[in-house]
């Protein structure tokens, strides 16, 4: 089942659930990939699913039929990526904790930039995998999807089950419109059509007196207009009596100077102890201080700061064994990357650059003269 969805956008992964206002990583599924996208090569596989080592969830949210569920952002984080974003979700065919989202899926609703969606309040009762998904569509080589899976157990009355359903792999291919959108203006919203639900609107029944002539005489004055008119007239004089504040110039921001690192000079611009944040990426060294919340201490991507982040950028991956072990030895050479991992390394240097300063260079111990 497929809920509704906007043209709007994000660039990092939906990794908690929100219900009653409460969110958790609980209900989520962990995955090898962490935050890290799935490029469009992979749609045809098993793993587009629930993303690449996908593991059960702690537990799973109890919700009922007809409420709003929620998810939330890693690390603060906020969408920016152009592309629709879209929930999809599977009803378990047994234990849910174990189920593979192999069965049917529809597509339901996406509210604004809350990533809210509403279940249907006529949905069948029973465990269902959630899938929120955003196509995001701002590389030329092609669509990369930031997906997770959670749990919940829906409960309620309702006996709707969804005929608009679609398999994952299989809902996309490399022929799908709008993976490779060409004009915005025409652009197609990739799956199947939304699963709708009956809402019912109270009504409230409202009456009025009939007031006399006497009394409409008394308030005439008291008109919204004129009210507003005299509120704009008291503004006016607060401004032009207000005292002028005396003009504070801007402090002039610190100098940047460019210097040479090696291993061990980069490790301690981690963000601790008010250092800066700073990490290298094929040899140059950007400062992303202003990126606090990603790479930064507790950031998803705090394995970064202070070191080379090229191998793990390119791979996506925050595992410690895509760092240099040995500081004082070689600068990772990069060798056994494919197309693909070179090509999302190129994006993160497009991206820092036009992000953050380049602070300096990357050279193993010894070279610094070189």
């Amino acid at each position: 089942m497929k809920f509704s969805l906007a043209a709007v956008v994000a660039t990092a992964a939906l990794m908690k659930m929100v219900v009653n206002g409460i969110a958790s990583a609980d209900y989520m599924r962990a995955s090898t990939q962490g935050y890290q996208p799935q490029a469009n090569t992979i749609m045809t596989s098993n793993t587009f699913r629930c993303k690449t080592g996908a593991q059960a969830a702690k537990k799973s949210a109890a919700v009922a039929a007809g409420s709003s569920v929620g998810f939330q952002m890693n690390a603060g984080a906020k969408i920016q990526h152009p592309g629709p974003l879209q929930v999809w979700m599977s009803k378990a065919t047994g234990d849910l904790s174990s189920y593979d989202s192999s069965g049917a899926c529809f597509k339901g609703v996406y509210n604004k930039n809350v990533v809210t969606f509403t279940i249907p309040k006529d949905l069948a009762a029973g465990d269902y995998l959630v899938r929120p998904e955003h196509l995001a569509l701002h590389k030329p080589s092609g669509t990369e999807f930031y997906s997770n899976c959670g749990q919940i157990k829906i409960t309620g009355s309702g006996t709707k089950t969804p005929t608009a359903t679609a398999k994952f792999p299989g809902v996309y291919d490399s022929n799908t419109a709008g993976l490779s959108p060409k004009n915005a203006k025409s652009y197609p919203i990739p799956g199947t059509t939304l699963v709708t639900c009956e809402l019912s609107l109270p009504m409230s029944r409202i009456t009025r007196g009939m007031r006399s002539a006497e009394d409409q005489q008394d308030n005439a004055f008291f008109t919204p207009l004129n009210i507003l008119f005299l509120l704009v007239n008291l503004y006016t004089i607060y401004v032009l009596l207000r005292p002028t504040p005396p003009p504070v110039l801007p402090k002039e921001p610190a100098a940047t100077v460019f210097r040479v690192f090696n291993p061990r000079t980069l490790l301690p611009f981690t963000g601790e102890n008010d250092m800066p944040i700073y990490l290298a990426v094929r040899g140059r060294v950007f400062d992303v201080s202003h990126g606090r919340n990603f790479y930064g201490p507790g950031g998803p991507y705090s394995n970064f700061a202070g070191r080379d982040a090229s191998r793990g950028l390119a791979l996506g991956s925050f595992d410690e064994d895509m760092l240099t072990e040995d500081l004082d030895g070689p600068l990772d050479p990069l060798e056994g990357l494919g197309p693909d991992e070179i090509e999302a390394l190129q994006g993160w240097e497009e991206n820092f650059d036009s992000k953050y300063l380049v602070v300096g260079r990357l050279t193993a111990v010894g070279d610094e003269e070189k």
